[in-house]
């Protein structure tokens, strides 16, 4: 058979196919909007925007929280489930709400807009009033104003590929913590951390997501010792005007395919300060810490210092700053193809340090410290244990 005799039967199939299958009765379509699984898409948007640099994704972000806060949320601030054909119904689960805080914090990082803080924290707080469980530790699946039922489980082990909401929970109120300082929300974390314990160390792999959230706990424990503990015996110390920074790793001697932490504390000298994000002033430039790409590594989510809200002298204005000593936190990963030798990594400070009468150019400077990658290194050998032994015994 020719070719093109061979491509207009097959169209004229084709066609024919189509149209007696468009004459069938077409099976229901399942258009509802969740919740929750926009709150994880919200998330991995403004995330994405914000790491990527792709405003694209953050608007997309922004949109799908309007309609969530717009047609989901009832007269007492209390999230709904499912919306569809103009009609939101069913109280809001568990993982609505932890879901939905995460990616209004993802929000609130990507834009800097407070309302998105804001919105976090009041569902936060209601899942606190109404979910948790204030003898045992961690979070009932169902509200305490939830239809009636004969008990209220936790479902610790989540659903298929969705992370369990009471370690998403976790992650919500350390990183609320971290912005806020609030310390209820880190106590509340803590004690569901203890009540997932026992079935972490039993099916770690039922609760994945609660095994992070034990991870981010630690790592928020070990950022508290750098902050007020005395520095002494950094592996880098180099001076950018008033601002002194410090590096330490915990591993000198590292193999492919392991995990180990940097951590970069500035000390900001008497009478200055650092700007926090300040979206809505263009021209400062906010404190921050990067890494520069390295084939030999990838570099996790860094852990960045909660800004202050302080009248600003020079603009009249209550501005996010830092003072004194801010701490950032990095976790490195070597690649698992890399051959041994030395890799270095190169830190990235950007700061615009001001008084009380004046501010300094911005400026870029680099602090950096280099690694051994040995396939016979020691995994047990830490260092600066002051600073990295609660984050790395989770790994030993």
């Amino acid at each position: 058979m020719k070719r093109n005799n061979f491509c207009l039967l097959t169209l004229i199939f084709v066609t024919v196919l189509a149209l007696n299958d468009n004459s069938r009765e077409q099976p229901h379509k399942d258009d509802k909007i969740l919740t929750s699984w926009n709150g994880l898409m919200i998330s991995s948007l403004a995330f994405a925007g914000r790491n990527l640099e792709e405003p694209r994704y953050t608007a997309a972000a922004v949109k799908a929280a309007n309609l969530v806060l717009n047609n989901l949320v009832d007269d007492h601030n209390r999230l709904l489930r499912t919306y569809r054909a103009g009609q939101a119904k069913l109280g809001g689960y568990l993982d609505d709400y932890a879901y939905f805080a995460e990616g209004l914090i993802e929000l609130y990082a990507a834009t800097g807009k407070q309302r998105w803080l804001e919105q976090a924290e009041q569902l936060t707080d209601i899942m606190l009033a109404e979910f948790e469980d204030k003898q045992a530790g961690g979070f009932f699946f169902t509200a305490a104003f939830g239809e009636d039922i004969l008990t209220r489980s936790k479902n610790l082990s989540g659903g298929g590929n969705i992370p369990a909401a009471n370690g998403k929970a976790v992650l919500v109120l350390l990183e609320l913590n971290r912005l806020t300082g609030k310390k209820e929300y880190l106590q509340s974390a803590r004690r569901t951390l203890e009540s997932l314990t026992p079935l972490m160390w039993q099916s770690p792999r039922s609760l994945d997501s609660g095994i992070y959230a034990a991870a981010a706990y630690l790592q928020h424990k070990a950022a508290e010792k750098l902050q007020t503990g005395k520095i002494e015996n950094a592996d880098a110390t180099k001076e950018f005007g008033p601002v002194t920074a410090h590096l330490f790793s915990s591993r000198q001697s590292i193999k492919p395919g392991q995990i180990f932490h940097l951590a970069a504390a500035l000390d900001i000298a008497e009478g200055w300060h650092l700007y926090g994000p300040n979206p809505e002033i263009g021209f400062l430039i906010p404190a921050d810490v990067s890494v520069s790409a390295n084939n030999a590594f990838t570099i996790g989510n860094i852990s960045k210092p909660l800004p202050q809200k302080k009248l600003d002298p020079v603009l009249k204005q209550t501005l996010t700053t830092y003072e004194g000593r801010i701490c950032y936190y990095i976790p490195v990963t070597i690649k698992e193809n890399v051959q041994d030798g030395q890799t270095t990594v190169k830190i990235q400070v950007k700061t615009q340090a001001c008084d009380q009468n004046t501010c300094l150019a911005p400026r870029t400077d680099e602090i950096a410290f280099t690694i051994d990658i040995a396939s016979n290194a020691d995994e047990g050998k830490l260092r600066h244990t002051e600073v990295f032994e609660s984050i790395e015994k989770e790994k030993h």
